[in-house]
């Protein structure tokens, strides 16, 4: 049975915040309100570290509450998933600090001084870190109102925009009204948001979703022109993928393939290549085995660095592909070089038809073949012996 905690398809900080936020104001109504924001609220005349944490889980109202829950739903799923939730969290707990910081900052420098004493509360500060993250992991997403699919980096810039005109009008007058719609700019913290939105996208770009964000919407741009059939279109998408990420050995293996595609052995193998070593530094070695029998596919004889393709037909030994390999390393043995990994696949070849496919003929012939090409081998005593032991197990 899977554990829910660390299952990142069910974002159960998300929802553990939601459902603590809604207990809590249930659990205060009947209580002296004052009382309340004045010890846990943060007011800037007399803020601690605590008040800082403390405030972020208490609301004044109940459109207060699910205003704020709503957009912790909308945002928060998607950005635990990105995350995990343990880091989730912590980050949202970071991205509430962030917005007590800069309302704290923007009170103490511009405005005056009863405003250091009136409190601050509520989730949307940290609520707006999780929609900076949003910002920079998922801003290819769309939103759909209706008829009407909006992108989301078109939603959260129209929201961007609103809030810095309305931090910076509330500098300046406490009030604004638009026609019939009136805004009390003094009871709502439109600095606090920024700070928290601030923050989660420093976040994100600090960290590795930004470049996620890009291989993704690039990979989802070259399915769409292979499913169209342009195939330079393609080659040219996973190029930019690499501009991102250099070490992607997805970018790299698809790229080899695309130029297989195109029948271009000499654009595909070097791609291929790199593919392989990226896979094999990262111990991935099922995903290795898999692109190199994409590679196959097409071009069974298709020589790869020595190094590399004596690796692989050892990595196939081990994985009991024990006639693969035999083809993998014969393919370093026939391509003529006479480097030290072609010399040790010939007695590979040997040792696997030898104990493995207990093919002692075939062995006989190996070995026979390694003492003609490589008279002056170091290893000539343990291929004789290979050699009298195949001939006496015929």
């Amino acid at each position: 049975m899977r554990r829910i905690l660390g299952d990142r398809d069910f974002p159960i900080a998300t929802y553990s915040l939601i459902g603590f936020n809604l207990l809590l104001y249930l659990a205060l109504i009947g209580t002296i309100r004052e009382e309340i924001y004045r010890d846990w609220a943060l007011v800037p005349g007399r803020a601690g570290l605590l008040q800082m944490f403390t405030s972020t889980f208490l609301h004044a109202s109940v459109p207060h509450l699910a205003l704020n829950m709503f957009f912790l739903y909308l945002f928060g799923r998607r950005v635990e998933k990105a995350l995990g939730s343990v880091e989730f969290f912590l980050f949202y707990i970071g991205s509430g600090f962030a917005a007590s910081v800069m309302h704290l900052s923007i009170v103490f420098a511009f405005m005056p001084p009863e405003a250091r004493m009136q409190h601050a509360l509520g989730a949307s500060g940290a609520i707006a870190g999780v929609m900076g993250v949003y910002a920079i992991r998922f801003y290819m997403d769309r939103f759909e109102l209706g008829p009407v699919r909006l992108p989301a980096s078109i939603v959260l810039l129209g929201w961007l925009v609103t809030q810095v005109f309305l931090g910076i009008v509330g500098l300046y007058a406490p009030s604004l009204t638009i026609g019939w719609l009136h805004l009390d700019l003094s009871q709502v913290g439109y600095w606090a948001h920024l700070g928290g939105f601030i923050f989660g996208m420093g976040f994100a770009q600090l960290s590795q979703l930004g470049i996620e964000a890009q291989k993704e919407y690039l990979l989802s741009d070259a399915q769409d022109r292979l499913r169209r059939g342009t195939l330079l279109d393609v080659a040219r998408d996973f190029e930019e993928l690499l501009t991102v990420d250099p070490e992607d050995p997805f970018a790299y293996a698809e790229l080899g393939r695309t130029w297989m595609l195109l029948d271009d052995p000499e654009q595909s193998l070097p791609y291929y290549e790199k593919a392989l070593k990226l896979y094999l530094q990262e111990n991935r070695r099922d995903l290795a085995v898999e692109r190199l029998r994409e590679l196959r596919s097409v071009w069974p004889d298709l020589p790869l660095e020595s190094r590399l393709q004596f690796r692989m037909g050892c990595i196939l030994e081990e994985m009991g592909e024990f006639d693969e390999a035999v083809k993998e390393l014969d393919l370093l043995v026939r391509s003529g070089r006479r480097t030290a990994e072609a010399e040790m696949a010939a007695l590979r070849i040997g040792e696997i038809q030898l104990t493995r496919l207990r093919r002692p003929d075939l062995a006989a012939q190996t070995f026979k073949r390694f003492l003609q090409t490589w008279p002056e081998s170091d290893w000539r005593q343990f291929a004789e012996q290979n050699l009298g032991r195949a001939t006496n197990e015929r």
